[in-house]
Formats: C-alpha cells, structure tokens, sequence
C-alpha cells in the first residue's frame, strides 16, 4: 500500500536535517572549548551535528557549541524566518507570534544575532583613507521603568569608513564628549599610517589633525555618498524598530552597517555567515549590557 504524505511533513523533517548538516559542516574544531586542549577526538553525532570529545578534560562538545544557536532547542528553519522577520523590521511581539516562541526568547534571539554580527561583519582595522564623523541622537531607555524624571542627553556616536567601504561605528560617550572612551573604543581600530578627514565635528577634526602630522598628501578626499547619507539612514533605520534602547545600540549598529553598504541582505545569507565559533552570548551578559 502506498503511504502518501499529504502534508509534506516528511519532506520538510528531511529538508531541515539537509540544511542541519550543510550549516555547521563549514565549522572546524581544533581545542576543547572548556579546557582548550587540542586533544580531541570525534564523538559521534547527535541531531545531525557532529560531536567531539576532549581526551584532556573528557567533556564532550559539538559543532553547535559557542555559536550564535547554541543551546537553541528550535530547529535551523525557525532561525531563518526569525532573522528575515527581524531584517523585515518586526516587533519583538511580531515574531513571537508568528514563530510560537516567547516575548523573552524573541528578545534573546535578536540580540544574539546582532552580536554575531560583529564578529563577521566588522573590520579589524580601518586603512588608507578615512573618513569619521559622528551622530547625536537623544537617551532611549525603552524597556527600562520608572524613567518618568530621567534627562535625556546626547549620546556620541562616532562613525568611520575606509576607501575599502569597511565601516565601523560606536556610542562614545553620553552627555559630553570623552576622549578617553573615544581612544579606547574607537581609534586603536584605526591604522597608524592611515589618513583621516573628519567631517563637521571639531572634536573629531583636532583628532585628525593629530594623527595625519605633517601629512598634506591626501588632504580634501572627497566624502563619499555612503557617510554622507548615513545619518539619515541610521535615523529611519531606528525608528523602523519604534527605537532602540541606548544600552544596546553598539549591537544594532552592526546591523545598521551592513544595510548602509550593500542595502539588501538575505536571512538564508546572513544565517550562514554568523554560524561561527565563539559567537556565543549569554543572556545575563545581554541583560547587563551598558551603553558606553
């Protein structure tokens, strides 16, 4: 008799452990992840994902762990429509529903994907020519209670962009500019023999002036329509997302960016390229994120 799969259930079992296995194949284990020791051995699979153990300490660990899905008890499918959701720009409310995953679990996810994101997406160093500019925006304290009696004051952020189109972007400081947060946050990523052009800060022009020297060789490059247009894009992009809590605005400037240079991302793309090692935060490290 033949057994007929109406509903396609069974093709869509297979076509998830299909894509299981083609997702964390990529990733090469080469220590323990507990101990560090590089005296591991294959252990089998489990889930379609291949496991390990380590000869050293004997734990036992897999592909999956420390990456952006570790200890996920969803499937890699529900991943990927969740980040289309979210590059869609849905509410946290939107998803859960839409997924049947909790308001908590919504939250967790979205920043989990957006820390991922600098590991993959970020340039280690800003070279050649370098333009830097910066954006004030306002405090948002979205989530927070009892904000009635809070002031709202600027928060800095400076961002940067290479003749390699690679950007990076960070909040400096909030009230005043702080110099201090800006070297350690922001210019130790800028290449000693790199030239700078500040844009419209006089902050920012004294710390050109500093760093080019006696440099004149490559003064007035002209400004390129990516940072010219970033603020407003930063802006709208913001508020497509009804705004965004200060304390997590580094994360969603990782997302930002990618919008500001290729201006389309697919979520098949995008699961693909954060399936990395050591991508992993925990929830109370989300929880007790700080602005600056």
């Amino acid at each position: 008799m033949i057994k007929y799969d109406l509903n396609l259930r069974n093709l869509e079992i297979h076509l998830n452990k299909i894509f299981d296995i083609d997702l964390y194949r990529s990733i090469r284990i080469t220590e323990c992840p507990h101990c560090r020791s590089e005296n591991i051995i294959k252990f089998g699979y489990y889930k379609n994902v291949q496991r390990y153990r380590c000869k050293e300490c004997g734990k036992t660990f897999s592909n999956k762990t420390n990456t952006s899905f570790y200890y996920s008890k969803k499937n890699s499918e529900t991943w990927v429509k969740y980040i289309e959701l979210m590059l869609k720009r849905k509410t946290l409310d939107e998803c859960s529903k839409e997924l049947g995953i909790s308001l908590p679990t919504a939250f967790y996810w979205r920043h989990k994907i957006l820390f991922s994101l600098a590991k993959v997406k970020e340039a280690e160093k800003l070279e050649n020519n370098i333009h830097i500019s910066k954006i004030l925006i306002k405090e948002n304290f979205k989530g927070e209670r009892q904000i009635r009696n809070k002031e709202r004051k600027n928060v800095w952020n400076v961002i940067a962009m290479d003749s390699g189109e690679n950007i990076i972007s960070r909040p400096i400081s909030i009230g005043i500019w702080n110099i201090e947060n800006f070297n350690k946050l922001f210019y130790e990523k800028i290449d000693k023999d790199a030239y700078i052009n500040a844009y419209l800060d006089r902050y920012l022009d004294v710390i050109a002036k500093k760093h080019n020297g006696s440099d004149k060789s490559r003064i007035n490059i002209e400004l390129s329509e990516v940072l010219k247009n970033y603020n407003k894009t930063f802006k709208n992009f913001l508020k497509g997302y009804r705004g965004v809590a200060t304390k997590y605005l580094v994360h969603y400037l990782y997302l930002v960016n990618i919008f500001v240079i290729t201006f389309e991302i697919s979520s098949l793309d995008l699961i693909y390229s954060l399936n990395i090692y050591d991508s992993y935060i925990k929830e109370n490290e989300i929880k007790n994120l700080k602005a600056v």
